[in-house]
């Protein structure tokens, strides 16, 4: 059973000699609100920091149609010494929160519809120094994470596999039946790497069918399931993909045989998908993700170009569900390389590896490239 996926993170540290501090591109990263009638939800996984003289550093929280949010909470670490300056939180151009840089602040402030951009509340942190100096860039950096959005309302069922497939859910399930055809199970591992292609924030679950309506009931709102299974005599033609429900929640259901069925699964993978406006829709075929296997590139497991650059640590992060591998990992490798700009005279620059947070390999950047081969953890 594969229902756990790693998180992939390369952060560039670059300390300059003598310089103003650049303002990196906006980060954003997507998590839906998860909870109606103002209950508090889990705190989201999701993050974004911000060094001394950083601003505009954004975390974009989608909010399910039907649902208006209401508050929003998390928390602010400084790690390293805290700079004398100012910590901001705004949401379109309102302030949320303003107060001294410390080592713990707390966000909690009301939020309406007002606050909006495009069904996302998003979210900007600014840290503020009182004196701009890139000596200290690299020395302290604020943080806002475990960020809850209470919601009120009831969320509106998705009319078209179009609005199933949302810009962000919060968790996907797929339930496995009993001793599945060989075509149908290629089709549940693809779609089990398109949907953690698409949502890379999303838990993912695959979950024996009879186990099915249970987890579906504890599913938090905005939630997705995708039940596959073969055809029957009488429906020999194009795989068929149909909205439905499951246990109350929004499901796609895809019926067909063979290399089309799992062409289908590969299809939810792919954002020409939003064309798919009906409730079922025949033929949908893809060529992305790529086949599970025991070797992809950061390519094949979505991440085309991986660029990073500006004074300070700068961050990207990559999702890798095992399914993507075709099966259970226990252990992985990770060959890394590609070209960088020359390093000021008089700076330092390097490239350090996690895997779920730890460090598996770093390489001091001098010259105009780098190839770094590291060894991830067993554990998933």
């Amino acid at each position: 059973m594969l229902t756990c996926a790693a998180m992939l993170s390369a952060a560039f540290l670059l300390a300059a000699p003598a310089a103003k501090a650049a303002s990196p591109a906006t980060a954003r990263t997507g998590i839906p609100a998860s909870h109606t009638d103002g209950t508090a939800a889990p705190a989201s996984t999701a993050s974004v920091s911000a060094l001394p003289g950083q601003t505009g550093q954004q975390l974009a929280l989608h909010v399910v149609d039907g649902l208006n949010p209401a508050r929003v909470t998390g928390s602010i670490a400084v790690a390293g010494q805290a700079v004398q300056g100012t910590i901001r939180v705004t949401a379109k151009g309102r302030t949320l929160l303003e107060a001294p840089a410390g080592a713990n602040l707390i966000l909690d402030a009301p939020v309406t519809a007002a606050d909006l951009t495009d069904h996302e509340l998003v979210l900007t942190l600014d840290y503020l120094p009182a004196v701009q100096n890139v000596c200290t860039a690299a020395q302290s950096a604020a943080t806002l994470s475990k960020v809850t959005l209470a919601t009120s309302g009831t969320e509106a069922a998705p009319a078209t596999v179009a609005e199933f497939l949302a810009p962000s859910v919060p968790a996907v399930l797929i339930p496995v039946p009993a001793n599945p055809p060989s075509d149908v199970s290629a089709a549940i591992l693809s779609a089990s790497a398109a949907m953690a292609h698409r949502y890379r924030d999303a838990a993912l679950s695959l979950v024996p069918e009879p186990d099915a309506a249970a987890r579906a009931a504890a599913l938090p709102v905005g939630s997705r399931i995708i039940t596959i299974a073969a055809a029957t005599p009488e429906e020999q033609g194009a795989v068929s993909t149909t909205l439905t429900t499951q246990a109350g929640r929004p499901a796609l259901a895809l019926t067909g045989h063979g290399d089309d069925l799992r062409s289908a699964a590969q299809a939810l993978a792919n954002t020409k998908s939003a064309l798919a406006d009906s409730t079922t829709v025949t033929g949908m075929t893809s060529t992305v993700p790529a086949a599970a296997g025991p070797e992809q590139t950061l390519q094949n497991l979505g991440a085309n170009t991986i660029k990073l650059a500006g004074y300070g640590t700068q961050e990207t992060y990559l999702g890798v569900s095992q399914s993507q591998f075709g099966g259970p990992v226990s252990a992985v490798t990770l060959h890394l390389s590609g070209t960088h700009t020359a390093v000021p005279t008089g700076g330092q620059a390097a490239l350090s590896v996690y895997w779920n947070d730890y460090l598996i390999g770093s390489h001091t950047l001098d010259g105009d490239s780098f190839d770094l081969t590291a060894a991830g953890c067993s554990g998933w």
